[in-house]
């Protein structure tokens, strides 16, 4: 539970103008894929590599550092994989 709601916290402190925050679940015979997509500011390119390590943060004036690291360890533990897709000023 606390690696989703790192994900979507993620995301709510990041969209714009109260704009909605969605999460899809898609299941295949093999997996399980969450997605959540925001609309907000965006990250470039260069920086994403990096949000996943450990005191790496962007955008909030008051971040650790440790949310994406804490998902990225769990995530892989249980044998998946995790992904930031980010566009700049679309989120």
């Amino acid at each position: 539970f606390r690696t989703l709601s790192n994900l979507i916290d993620n995301s709510i402190e990041a969209t714009k103008n109260e704009e909605p925050v969605r999460v899809v679940l898609r299941l295949t015979e093999n997996h399980a894929l969450i997605e959540v997509i925001d609309r907000g500011t965006g990250i470039d390119a260069a920086i994403i590599g990096k949000l996943f390590q450990e005191g790496a943060s962007f955008g909030k004036p008051a971040g650790n550092g440790l949310g994406l690291s804490y998902a990225k360890q769990a995530i892989v533990r249980w044998g998946g994989d995790i992904k930031l897709h980010s566009d700049p000023d679309q989120g």
